[in-house]
């Protein structure tokens, strides 16, 4: 079975750990599908950094995840067919 884990590197840290979880989810029997996002996502920067609070910084990175969601759903495609969706 195959499970969406939508990672991604946050700066210039390396992703080491998360290698290592994802090696140790493929050896419990998990799939995983690792690929590069679309560019048109990594174009849309997220600047909640720059808020003078944290009410704005929510506002500002809320906004820039609804601006990335449709292409994001364009990239990834239908959900697997799993007979209870809360999982």
């Amino acid at each position: 079975m195959a499970n969406d884990i939508g990672l991604h590197s946050v700066g210039a840290r390396p992703s080491v750990p998360i290698t290592a979880l994802l090696t140790e989810l493929h050896a419990r029997g998990q799939g995983f599908d690792a690929r590069a996002i679309d560019p048109r996502i990594g174009a849309i920067v997220g600047d909640g950094w720059r808020a003078a609070n944290p009410r704005a910084a929510l506002k500002i990175s809320v906004d820039t995840l609804c601006r990335r969601a449709p292409h994001e759903v364009a990239t990834r495609g239908p959900r697997s067919t799993r007979s209870d969706p809360t999982r």
